[in-house]
């Protein structure tokens, strides 16, 4: 009998989005196929209803919480999504395999890939970059699939028209997905404002918003366009295909937004699932061209892609789609075929089990040996060992870049495993009255310039530092990957120091040069 694999997907969140339900959807196919599945949430105890028939739900924000639970569990594979936490988390538990699903390239390449054997893209954009750039790890490009059966052309739910408050001679534009800044859902509005002047129509936002401030604009812009009684929220839905029902057109504004900082952001798209299986609906799409979206929305044969952040050009061709009731016909039946054609669940999911079985076999290695070679010289890798036998009067320099508690714990360990050290300590003036009371303290380097450290402020205490020549230097971070700060690592490798030891969040201590 083959052996059960026991897989954990670690995410953020388990609460909305398509790659939620891309998750969801695998594990419901192949939980009676030799596959065990867990869910943990890094960020909140909220699951999509249907996770929890067909898996474990763990949340935790503590990592070491995590840890224990991938090594109770005996997981043998965590996969997780642009989650670089999830990815050293697994690591540091001993999990034989990992892997990561990667999104769009706005975010596919922002975190290292280190511990990582497997790397899956769900783009061919974004596959021929992770090969590129990682062709020592095994790279597997798996569109998402859409389930046919649910994603398709129905008749329209009376009474959930009713219920949302749509007439039968409106004409719905449909938007689903998360209701975000990078979705551009403001310019959606003005689009909306314009066609509407013209013609009967709702528009329906099918999702969730996900972010207050996010949420107050958008409801102040209807409010001020005087589109209350056109612009319909249903919040998220459990069975989203109802109401993408009720749709005669789809549309997708990402592009150009700005950030709560006041900085611009461009939103490169991955493939969307709510525009697939909008599509997959017999329902064309206008879109903007937003990453791989037009991998998807085949210029006048699915719908229109127009260039991001041309509203007018956007505007003008929702009207003409608007007026040509055939038109949308013809593009609808192109685009149900189109999707059945590329982008069906069922080649997705068996995608999916071949890869988890590769992946666990003795096969991966022997193709990729190298697949984890980056974590050879990572900190992670090289735990700090406390001698056995004391060591006398080492000159140690701890530099307080994190908690007291953390800070309590090392001082702690230093006064168990050194006789009599002679103790420094580089801390922020703030922290100066708690740090003087420790055993052992020869002198205090207080830094006040800015809130954080910044080694371009540091010169005059790095070259003080310096001329003492430490035997040990020992540092904090309160994150348990020691990526908390930045500018730390820079101070660290200006300190001379015979030997660099960093205690993370995690209280354990590993060898950082």
């Amino acid at each position: 009998m083959a052996k059960n694999i026991f897989i954990a997907f670690i995410s953020n969140y388990f609460d909305i989005g398509g790659v939620q339900r891309t998750i969801l959807a695998i594990a419901n196919s192949l939980q009676d196929r030799g596959f065990t599945f867990h869910f943990v949430n890094l960020g909140n105890d909220t699951f999509l209803d249907g996770f929890r028939q067909c898996g474990a739900c763990f949340h935790s924000a503590s990592p070491s919480d995590v840890i224990a639970y991938l090594q109770k569990n005996k997981i043998g594979v965590v996969q997780t999504n642009n989650c670089d936490a999830g990815s050293y988390l697994a690591y540091i538990a001993g999990v034989p395999r990992i892997i990561e699903r990667l999104a769009g390239m706005n975010s596919a390449f922002l975190f290292d890939k280190a511990p990582v054997d497997c790397i899956i893209g769900s783009t061919d954009n974004v596959t021929s970059q992770a090969r590129a750039l990682y062709p020592h790890k095994y790279v597997a490009r798996i569109y998402n699939g859409v389930d046919l059966s649910v994603f398709s052309p129905a008749e329209k739910d009376r009474a959930l028209m009713n219920e949302l408050g749509i007439q039968p001679d409106e004409l719905v534009i449909g938007y689903c997905g998360r209701i975000s800044r990078e979705k551009c859902i403001d310019k959606l509005l003005g689009v909306f404002q314009r066609v509407s002047e013209r013609r009967n129509a709702k528009l329906v936002l099918l999702g969730d918003f996900i972010e207050g401030a996010y949420a107050r604009k958008i409801h102040d812009a209807v409010r001020d366009m005087n589109l209350e009684e056109k612009v319909v929220f249903t919040g998220g839905k459990d069975n989203p295909s109802a109401v993408m029902n009720l749709f005669d057109i789809g549309v997708l504004t990402s592009g150009t937004h700005v950030l709560p900082d006041g900085a611009e952001w461009v939103t490169k798209e991955g493939l969307s699932n709510a525009v697939m299986e909008i599509l997959a609906m017999g329902i064309p799409v206008v879109a903007t061209s937003s990453g791989e979206t037009g991998s998807l929305v085949k210029d006048q044969l699915t719908g229109y892609l127009v260039d991001m952040d041309d509203m007018d050009t956007f505007s003008d061709k929702l009207s003409y789609l608007i007026e040509n009731k055939e038109l949308r016909k013809r593009m609808g039946e192109n685009a149900r075929e189109f999707v059945r054609n590329n982008f069906s669940r069922d080649a997705m999911i068996a995608e999916y089990e071949r890869l988890y079985h590769y992946v666990v076999s003795e096969q991966l290695m022997a193709d990729y040996p190298d697949c984890r070679k980056d974590m050879d010289t990572h900190f992670l890798a090289k735990s700090f060992e406390w001698s056995l036998s004391l060591i006398k009067n080492a000159k140690i320099l701890v530099i307080r870049s994190g908690s007291k508690s953390l800070c309590d714990c090392l001082i702690n360990d230093i006064n168990r495993n050194f006789f009599m050290p002679e103790l420094d300590i580089l801390c922020h003036s703030k922290n100066q009255p708690e740090t003087v009371v420790y055993p052992h303290l020869n002198s205090v380097y207080a830094y006040d310039k800015t809130d954080t450290f910044a080694l371009e402020n540091m010169q005059d205490i790095i070259a003080r530092i310096n001329a003492k020549r430490y035997d040990y230097l020992f540092f904090l971070s309160n994150n348990f990957m020691g990526k908390d700060q930045d500018n730390m690592a820079a101070i660290v490798n200006a300190v001379q120091a015979h030997r660099k030891v960093v205690l993370t969040g995690l209280k354990k201590t590993y060898v950082w040069a």
